[in-house]
């Protein structure tokens, strides 16, 4: 069995502030979000409709015969 590598160890608060000072952005995390009065609420997800039936045979059959018909002429489907 190899041996197990340390767990990784983050950097102490000085580095983070140097990072902070040198681009200007802060380098902490982020807090946890929180609802903002300002902002509003994200609307829910649209039901999705519901599913379509199977299209029928005829269909299918016509398209195959306009790619058929348009596979022999010279300008195809436009």
């Amino acid at each position: 069995m190899p041996p197990r590598t340390p767990e990784p160890v983050p950097p102490p608060p000085s580095v983070w502030d140097a990072i902070a000072a040198r681009t200007g952005v802060t380098a902490r995390p982020r807090p946890e979000i929180v609802a903002s009065p300002l902002l509003p609420a994200p609307e829910p997800p649209a039901p999705a409709p519901p599913p379509r039936g199977r299209r029928p045979r005829w269909l299918f059959a016509a398209w195959a015969g306009l790619v058929a018909w348009s596979s022999r002429t010279p300008g195809g489907v436009a």
